[in-house]
């Protein structure tokens, strides 16, 4: 049987529950500073959850172990019910886009290419690529005829824009998005917020968002997750952070913000 026969199988043996990804106990340090305190976290399939917190709390470690390119030290990480293991983390990366902060194209390749790169590499057709690449040009927004071109020649903008085409080129799973806005012009960042949040909810998939920016996490997300020193502080919806903090430090954190997000979160709920 393939490796993607075993990985099929697997999932049909087991109750996958109502969680896509899971952290169980996960732990990480580099040399003697413990980054990730044991953790266990799951994040539900269909929603978007929003990792926020404070330079250095651990929250981009944590969504580098969801697709396994941080090894937690102890503890297990689980898609689809399925541990990740080295033997199949590659496959399993395979149904998961994953958008890495500033986009990260590559500046030798156009845009078309950086988007087709792993469907070239997995073998599709040209026809398939072309269609695929059509369909989400049109859910990005992003005009086809700008695919030829190379990052330099793109705004910002359309970088992130191609940039969210890879990422969605496989058709995945789940979508894991590392502060995706960031460094952008307000006007522009705008725009792709809303237009994001129209894919978040046309496409119906679990995303798992890295930001420091709240009123962006509350704009977007179901669920926040603060972390802070590695560890989980408290998670609930913005609401819940918001009028029933669990510390002194959820209370400052969430009113540190500037503007300050008292009633962002009942318009970025809508």
């Amino acid at each position: 049987m393939s490796s993607r026969g075993l990985l099929k199988a697997t999932v049909t043996q087991q109750d996958t529950g109502r969680h896509l990804f899971e952290l169980i106990g996960v732990t990480k340090r580099y040399g003697e500073t413990e980054v990730i305190k044991p953790v266990n976290l799951g994040f539900p399939r269909g929603e978007t959850t929003a990792l926020i917190g404070t330079s250095g709390s651990g929250k981009s470690t944590l969504m580098r172990m969801l697709i396994g390119l941080v090894r937690p030290d102890s503890g297990r990480v689980l898609f689809d019910a399925i541990p990740l293991t080295p033997d199949n983390v590659l496959e399993i990366r395979h149904r998961i886009g994953y958008v890495v902060q500033e986009g990260g194209l590559f500046p030798h390749m156009t845009a078309g290419e950086n988007v087709s790169l792993m469907a070239r590499q997995l073998g599709w057709s040209g026809d398939r690529i072309l269609e695929r690449t059509r369909q989400l040009g049109n859910l990005t927004h992003m005009p086809t005829d700008l695919m030829s071109r190379y990052p330099s020649e793109l705004s910002g903008g359309q970088r992130r824009r191609v940039s969210l085409m890879r990422a969605m080129m496989l058709e995945p799973d789940a979508l894991l998005l590392d502060e995706p806005l960031g460094a952008l012009d307000p006007m522009v960042r705008f725009e792709l917020q809303g237009d994001l949040k129209e894919i978040f909810l046309a496409l119906g998939k679990t995303v798992v968002l890295v930001t420091h920016d709240l009123a962006e996490a509350f704009y977007f997300a179901h669920r926040l997750v603060l972390v802070s020193g590695g560890e989980v502080v408290q998670q609930g919806t913005a609401e819940e952070l918001l009028h029933r903090p669990a510390n002194d430090f959820v209370e400052r954190f969430m009113r540190a913000q500037r503007p300050p997000v008292v009633g962002l979160f009942v318009a970025g709920s809508s």
